[in-house]
């Protein structure tokens, strides 16, 4: 059975993936991951994904900033993430979001540059990655301000309960699931993933970050998608082959279509 596997959301750009990009470029594309979105989250990581677009067929780059990375924006940093935006590489705003967890930079900030990116994916006519961490009620709050909304996006590596997974649908976000969907602890994540309407759909790896539970703890590989999407078909009760095609089609009308 051959399949066509897309990893929404990937940072090739980070070690230790980028230390050995063709390795795993190789192993990627030997499990059937034709496309991946390689994942801004600072100033250098937005533009060496967008080098490595240039670099590399089925990529496809985003530029933002991690929340944790909020304290140091400023409107020098903004201006020079918003002119990166525009190369035709780039299919996405993010990562941007809220992350409560850890709260690396104030509330405020967090709140002032998520704000700052929207706007920009208004200007720009460009789809967002969201990261959302223990911050839903901000989150949902936030983009409900501002609907309609001008933007698509994706709530990435989702977690949350069932009411959360509701108002991102609403709001018309698709949802998207990490390897660890494939924990054992994860049963309520595996409650969620089973409720998301199929054209809403899509899967990731997050690497080098969650590893599948066959390799957790190692590096983790844009290959290992395959792994989150057998767990997806699983949870839905759907045959592998439609859950990869699903996860497929919906990326690309998230994203845009790139050459295989």
């Amino acid at each position: 059975m051959v399949l066509n596997l897309f990893d929404s959301h990937c940072h090739l750009n980070l070690p230790p993936l980028n230390e050995n990009l063709d390795l795993f470029l190789g192993r990627a594309r030997n499990a059937g991951v034709k496309d991946m979105v390689v994942v801004g989250i600072d100033l250098e990581s937005s533009r060496s994904a967008i080098e490595l677009v240039s670099r590399a067929e089925g990529l496809r780059a985003t530029v933002g900033l991690h929340p944790h990375e909020a304290k140091s924006c400023d409107e020098s940093l903004m201006h020079e993430l918003r002119a990166l935006a525009q190369d035709p590489g780039v299919c996405a705003i993010g990562e941007i979001g809220l992350d409560y967890y850890r709260c690396l930079s104030p509330v405020e900030d967090q709140i002032r540059v998520f704000k700052a990116f929207l706007d920009l994916a208004t200007e720009l006519h460009l789809p967002v990655v969201v990261h959302c961490r223990d911050a839903q009620k901000d989150m949902v709050r936030l983009l409900r301000e501002r609907e309609p909304l001008a933007f698509e996006g994706v709530m990435h590596c989702f977690s949350g309960d069932l009411e959360y997974l509701q108002a991102v649908l609403d709001l018309g976000f698709y949802v998207s699931f990490a390897g660890n969907l494939t924990y054992p602890k994860a049963g309520e994540l595996r409650a969620a993933a089973a409720l998301v309407p199929a054209d809403r759909i899509l899967s990731e790896t997050d690497s080098p970050y969650l590893s599948p539970q066959t390799c957790r703890g190692q590096t983790n590989e844009p290959a290992h998608v395959l792994e989150v999407i057998e767990c997806l078909a699983q949870v839905r009760g759907a045959e592998l082959q439609v859950m990869a095609e699903q996860t497929w089609g919906n990326a690309v009308r998230l994203f845009g279509r790139t050459a295989l």
